[in-house]
Formats: structure tokens, C-alpha cells, sequence
């Protein structure tokens, strides 16, 4: 929870939004927190590991393949 959360203010400073996949995976991590102690501690691991794959798959999927490509300057294009 603690990656999340650094993760969305350190994007939040450069981009100027909130992610919803990393708001959404504080808040399962949080309910996942309230039934910890009644969970083994593999049960715990996958279903924290699984949380976490579903919200960099959301990322991906949210930011799209031109996310990653930058600009081309005036330059370039001239």
C-alpha cells in the first residue's frame, strides 16, 4: 500500500491527476488489510500479489500504447 501510495503523488506531481487503477488498489489493499488476520499468510501473498497485477494491468491498459511515446520536437519535423 505504501508503493501505491508514494506511486500516485510522485504522478500526481508530474502529470496533475490522480490514477484511478492505483486509488482503486489502496482501497482493496485496505479491505484486504481488514480481513488479514483471519487469512494464511500464502492466501495473504497471492491475493496482495493478485491485487497488484490487476492495477499495473489497468495502468497499461488505461494509459494506451502512445503513453510511452514522446513527442517530436518542431526541429525533428522540419
Amino acid at each position: 500500500m505504501l508503493f501505491l501510495i508514494g506511486t500516485i503523488l510522485f504522478k500526481h506531481t508530474f502529470r496533475g491527476f490522480l490514477q484511478l487503477s492505483h486509488g482503486a488498489g489502496i482501497v482493496m489493499l485496505a479491505i484486504l488489510a481488514w480481513f488479514a488476520t483471519a487469512l494464511s499468510p500464502l492466501t495473504l501473498s497471492l491475493l496482495t500479489s493478485a491485487i497488484m497485477i490487476v492495477v499495473a494491468v489497468w495502468e497499461s491498459i488505461s494509459l494506451g500504447p502512445g503513453a510511452a511515446k514522446k513527442p517530436q520536437s518542431e526541429a525533428t519535423n522540419a
